[in-house]
Formats: structure tokens, sequence, C-alpha cells
């Protein structure tokens, strides 16, 4: 590649036409070769990794002129901003899709709804005999078995099946007075 020469050191005008002429036909193809090595399977950041690399040049026409290999100066300032814009990407959380934080929105509300349900339930639940509440809460808060809870309290199966019936009702009850309504679901 051709470097700025001759006796007098050059001026603005002749930095930018060795620029325009000389320096971006010559090493553009080459450095959008390195480039697409650089971040393989990304043509689009190769191209501004390009880009910007002919814009450091601009910005810094004399030193480019004035190196040895203005060659070796764009690849080392291409493989710089490559590093660079790696370690930006991983700095940072990884970017999601509009969708997806649609989604994620969700919890939140699903959260804030379940404290208001349980700011009611919590106090008609209180309202229950412990035994109601009791068998209630391992069959469906903990989602135990009927069997499975006769043999944890030491009753027979069909005494939590009725203390479970008899708890949703009372539930029913109580949350009406708390202004839910609907039927209990079992």
């Amino acid at each position: 590649m051709e470097t700025v020469e001759g006796d007098r050191p050059p001026n603005h005008a002749d930095l930018v036409t060795w620029y325009e002429q000389v320096l971006v036909p010559q090493s553009r193809p080459v450095l959008h070769r390195y480039a697409r090595r650089l971040v393989p399977g990304d043509p689009h950041r190769a191209e501004d990794l390009v880009q910007e690399t002919l814009l450091r040049a601009w910005r810094n026409l004399a030193s480019v002129a004035s190196s040895r290999s203005p060659q070796a100066w764009l690849s080392r300032v291409a493989h710089n901003l490559s590093i660079d814009h790696a370690r930006r990407v991983t700095a940072r959380p990884a970017e999601v899709a509009e969708d997806v934080t649609a989604t994620a929105w969700q919890p939140a509300e699903s959260l804030y709804d379940a404290a208001l349900d349980w700011a009611t339930l919590e106090p008609a639940l209180r309202s229950l005999s412990a035994v109601h509440r009791e068998a209630l809460v391992l069959v469906y808060y903990q989602d135990r078995t009927h069997r499975e809870v006769a043999r944890l309290l030491g009753v027979p199966p069909g005494t939590v099946k009725s203390r479970t019936h008899n708890a949703t009702r009372e539930l029913q009850r109580a949350l009406s007075r708390y202004g839910v309504t609907g039927t209990a679901v079992h």
C-alpha cells in the first residue's frame, strides 16, 4: 500500500486525497475480509467494524499516513474495536425480544394478585376450625392425597374427605363475608 511520501510534509488536502484515493480503495477489501474473520457469522457487525475503523483512520489521518504500514494500523484498530465490542456485550445483560418482555411482566401482576388474594384469604382461613383448616391446607395447598393426609393425621381417609368438604363450604361462607363470591373448586 502506498503511503504519503514526498519532500515536504503533507498538508490536510494531501492527506484527504490520499485517504480517498489510496487508503480506502486499497484497504477496504482486505479490512472487510479481516473483520468477517473477527466476527464470524455476523456480516452486519463486520461492516460496522470496517466503517468504524475507517472513521478512526479519518480522524487520525496524520498518524495513519506516517505509520510504517497503514494496513497494520487499520488491522490493529479493527482488532481493538472487536475486543471492545465483545467486552461491552458480555458486561451488560442479554437483550431479550419484545414479546418475551411482555410475558416477563405477567408474573409481577400475578404476584400482586396473589398478595391481594392472600390478604383476603388469610383471615378467612383463620376463621375455620383448626381441624378443618389443617385438612384444607394439607390437601389443597400442599397437594397431598386424602390417604397421605389421613396417615399424617392418624384418622381414616373418609374423615379427611369430610373435613376438606366441610372446610371448603365454611371457607366459601367466610369469603362471601369479605365480598368474594363464586363456587368452591374441588
